[in-house]
């Protein structure tokens, strides 16, 4: 019986090695690393802080004890989650990046134009600002609704803005192409029929706020937006944008 034994014994081991188990012990994967403890809430430490002043207030061994430890495992939690938060990336990198690339279409300025007008419509009666119209064309082109809705509102609440407190306020609104026919443009153009509402004389570029969307609208379409002073109160904004996609740069 012992022979039998020992003879099963070699011919296991001859077909799979010696002690098995043991092996494949040594080859598992490490045990996954425990996650830090939670930060401390503020009611903890509230419920901390009373303890302490009563305890303390006391001033026996124990209390002075169990504040002490109580004290050092709320601060190893703040460190473990400090050293957690330390080892993600910075903001900029997990962040998402910004997308302002148009998803271009088939549209027409002058929509976008009478929409935007319309919606300020109010605003420009109870400024008592009249609207004179010049539209020339439609202004077709590719573009991005959205982007470029918003970019004529803009400019449009920033020529209202510089009209506010005008003796006699009045804006024109015009569109129309280059006579090369390679780009659509949006003229604004108004005057408050009193002193200029700045120092700068004719032709100076200004600087309006409210207008850093219509200029990345602008940009990201291929074209430009332009600011300046006509003199004696008056203003001119110029959106450029290429007709055709393949004009842009």
């Amino acid at each position: 019986m012992g022979r039998d034994r020992k003879r099963r014994g070699r011919r296991r081991e001859r077909e799979h090695g010696a002690f098995p188990e043991r092996r494949r012990s040594r080859t598992a994967a490490p045990p996954a690393p425990r996650a830090p403890a939670p930060a401390p809430r503020l009611g903890e430490l509230v419920r901390y802080a009373i303890v302490c002043a009563v305890l303390l207030s006391v001033a026996t061994p124990v209390g002075i004890a169990v504040t002490f430890f109580w004290g050092i495992s709320l601060l190893r939690r703040f460190q473990a989650t400090w050293d957690a938060g330390a080892s993600l990336p910075p903001a900029g990198e997990w962040l998402p990046a910004r997308d302002d690339a148009p998803r271009l279409a088939p549209l027409r300025l002058a929509e976008l134009l009478e929409r935007e007008s319309a919606a300020r419509a109010e605003r420009f009666a109870r400024q008592g600002v009249p609207v004179l119209r010049e539209i020339d064309g439609d202004g077709a082109l590719p573009g991005d609704a959205e982007q470029l809705g918003i970019a004529i509102g803009d400019l449009l609440d920033a020529a209202l803005a510089q009209l506010e407190g005008g003796e006699k306020p009045r804006i024109a609104l015009e569109l129309g192409e280059n006579l090369a026919g390679s780009e659509v443009w949006l003229r604004i153009r108004g005057a408050t029929g009193g002193p200029a509402p700045s120092r700068a004389g004719e032709g100076a570029p200004l600087r309006l706020p409210g207008l850093s969307a219509a200029d990345r609208a602008a940009e990201s379409h291929g074209g430009r937006l332009e600011a300046v002073s006509e003199g004696a109160g008056g203003f001119e904004l110029l959106l450029t944008l290429p007709k055709d996609a393949a004009n842009r740069p």
